[in-house]
């Protein structure tokens, strides 16, 4: 029997200084079109590997189910992607963190990832981001090979039940939600590195 251990329905808004945009918005509302961009751009997507439909959903009729393979929805590139400094990443997530194989193989469960390489391989160099819950419950914001912004507090985010996530990234520091409720910001270098397409 096939166990989901991350489910999820997620936002991308990518905002210029004044001027804030939709970037992505998949709903997963639709089982023949999972990767269907709601906001109105053509960044739809596939899911790929073991990501499926689930009629389980916090809002909405749907939501992409993946087991902790490492794949999840698959989008094209976007010139719309590409890191400015300043944009927020937000999902509902239902994250199985009980189960031993969450975030296999690293404990890292990613929402969302602008890697051009396959996960883990850093050849290309520091060459994108992305945000995850991981298997502790924390969150981790991180720039491929530059630096990784994770939260030192105690678990975060629910276990087994639906919960609101976000992080909001501007130049110099990547601050973490989870159901509206700022949890803890961290600064550091710019979080914001030149990223090639994904």
């Amino acid at each position: 029997m096939k166990r989901n251990f991350f489910t999820l329905v997620t936002t991308i808004l990518f905002a210029a200084p004044c001027d804030a945009s939709l970037v992505g918005h998949w709903q997963f509302d639709d089982p023949g079109n999972l990767g269907l961009d709601s906001a109105g751009g053509d960044n739809n997507g596939a899911g790929g590997g073991d990501a499926i439909f689930s009629g389980s959903a916090r809002v909405g009729a749907g939501a992409l189910a993946v087991d902790g393979s490492g794949t999840g929805l698959q989008v094209a590139n976007s010139e719309l992607f590409q890191p400015l400094t300043t944009f927020t990443m937000a999902a509902f997530v239902n994250a199985d963190l009980n189960n031993l194989a969450f975030g296999a193989p690293n404990g890292v469960g990613r929402i969302f990832s602008s890697l051009r390489t396959p996960p883990g391989d850093l050849s290309n160099g520091n060459n994108g981001y992305g945000f995850a819950v991981l298997a502790n419950g924390r969150f981790r914001y991180t720039t491929y090979g530059v630096q990784d912004y994770d939260t030192s507090l105690g678990a975060l985010v629910p276990t087994d039940v639906w919960a609101h996530v976000a992080v909001v990234v501007t130049e110099g520091s990547a601050e973490f939600f989870v159901n509206g409720n700022s949890v803890q910001t961290i600064g550091g270098g710019n979080p914001n590195t030149p990223t090639d397409p994904f």
